[in-house]
């Protein structure tokens, strides 16, 4: 009996120690597959091969730039960066800014949880190029955050910086220069039609702000052979997980809303440029008159508008958009010419407001810069504002003196204009009559004619900050 007892014994501990090895296997399986199924990484090669898919998945070509990678890999951070490289100039600026202020971004973010050790997070930095048959090159860089939750790494944050670039000098082109005034209009139906074909129920509710022609929407697009890609961001039309949306419209599609023949304006950020500016219109006649004169020689200026006027003379919207056309800059000088420094806060922000709001009425875009009336401003003044606070170098005194000639001897007594903003006003026939001269003297002289976000742009290397004031001392020393 003893023996039976001990063989069964014997079969029950094999029975007990096969049943243990299956459930490790099986278990191990398991684990292998749902980690395989998990979006995530847990060491150096693994996050190469996470970076290379995301790479992947972008799409589209690298026409444009030398491809420069670099994946860092670490317990809590790691960041993968695939960008173009130039040399020198805007579009290698570009790219380090764009560079420079995700990364600032993701660690101000996530060093403290490095530190402890706790979390996993990913930056993530990719990019599209195209060089086109049109004199024109475009790139579009990517940016996602990403975070493990619930072990897997998923989406926190994406964005899209697009930019399209003059072959010839690499500097950058704007909406106005590629698009008829009107643009917005014709790309919204176009998209509200293709986002309900392509995705019908899975749209977000609200979604249609995003896609209206407002002046915050599709300023994010490039350029490309057969027509262009214009970029909706994440959790607008769709939900975050579906991230940054591509859509794409062919040069067909495009018929009436792009111009015919793309305004290449060739600056070079080496030679002289001045600024004219004009405040206090529209005016139909003396405003077509300066923008004729414009047209004539191929250059721009930027118009300061009064909201009243633009609400209240009729006509007024198709001067703005004949200025935009021409690849001009419209700037708010508030809505009833106030004097701000005798305003309240809550007064400033009233004229702000209005005249923005009636620019965009007018001409579907949104004022750029500001200048206040009787360049009465100070910093504080300018926060309030909230835009880019314009002040000049040069008056010509043409309210004044309404005589064409003295306002073109004010200008010329000038020894040195470059860098400088010359202060005129669009209502007046006699600022009219003195643009006619003035404009093909400063283009003997060897000036290119910019506007004045170009002029602080490539002239003094700044992005015109809202809420910063311009002042008469900036533009003569560029501090």
């Amino acid at each position: 009996m003893g023996k039976k007892r001990r063989r069964v014994k014997i079969h029950y501990g094999r029975f007990i120690v096969f049943l243990l090895i299956l459930i490790i296997i099986v278990g191990g399986i398991i684990f292998a597959v749902s980690s395989c199924n998990k979006d995530t990484y847990r060491s150096e090669s693994g996050f190469e091969d996470y970076a290379a898919e995301y790479f992947e998945s972008i799409g589209g070509a690298q026409e444009y730039g030398n491809m420069q990678q670099s994946i860092n890999y670490g317990d809590v951070k790691s960041v993968a960066l695939q960008f173009p490289e130039f040399g020198e100039g805007v579009q290698n600026d570009v790219v380090k800014k764009v560079l420079r202020d995700a990364q600032d971004s993701f660690n101000k973010k996530h060093n403290a949880a490095a530190d402890k050790g706790e979390g996993q997070y990913a930056l993530m930095i990719g990019y599209e190029s195209y060089k086109t048959d049109q004199e024109i090159n475009s790139l579009a860089m990517y940016t996602s955050e990403r975070e493990e939750i619930d072990g897997d790494m998923q989406i926190v944050d994406d964005n899209v910086h697009a930019y399209n670039f003059i072959a010839k000098n690499g500097m950058e082109l704007s909406a106005t220069q590629i698009f008829r005034s009107d643009y917005k209009k014709g790309v919204s139906k176009y998209v509200k039609e293709y986002l309900n074909d392509e995705y019908g129920d899975e749209l977000l509710g609200g979604y249609e702000k995003y896609i209206s022609a407002d002046a915050d929407n599709f300023n994010e697009f490039i350029l490309t052979d057969d027509g262009v890609t214009f970029f909706l961001d994440d959790g607008t039309v769709l939900p975050p997980e579906k991230g940054i949306i591509k859509v794409r419209m062919s040069d067909k599609d495009l018929k009436g809303i792009k111009r015919d023949k793309i305004n290449l304006r060739a600056m070079d950020p080496n030679k002289p440029m001045v600024a004219l500016t004009y405040d206090d219109g529209p005016r139909i006649k003396s405003s077509n008159r300066i923008l004729d004169v414009m047209e004539k020689y191929g250059v721009v200026a930027t118009f300061f508008e009064v909201g009243r006027s633009v609400d209240g003379i009729k006509g007024a919207d198709k001067v703005l958009k004949r200025e935009l056309e021409l690849g001009c800059e419209i700037g708010s000088h508030s809505y009833t010419h106030a004097d701000l420094s005798k305003l309240s806060k809550k007064k400033i922000r009233r004229e702000v407001r209005k005249s923005t709001e009636a620019i965009k009425r007018a001409c579907g875009q949104a004022p750029t810069v500001f200048r206040p009336p009787y360049g009465n401003a100070n910093k504080k003044i300018c926060k309030i504002i909230d835009m880019p606070c314009i002040l000049w170098y040069v008056d010509t005194w043409d309210w004044s003196s309404r005589n064409s000639k003295k306002i073109v001897k004010v200008i010329k007594k000038e020894k040195n204009l470059d860098g400088k903003v010359i202060l005129m006003h669009s209502i007046y026939d006699s600022s009219a009559k003195a643009t006619e001269k003035i404009v093909p003297w400063l283009i003997k002289e060897g000036y290119q004619l910019v506007t004045v976000s170009e002029l602080i742009k490539y002239k003094y290397n700044e992005e015109p900050k809202n809420g910063k004031l311009y002042g008469y001392t900036f533009f003569y020393s560029g501090e």
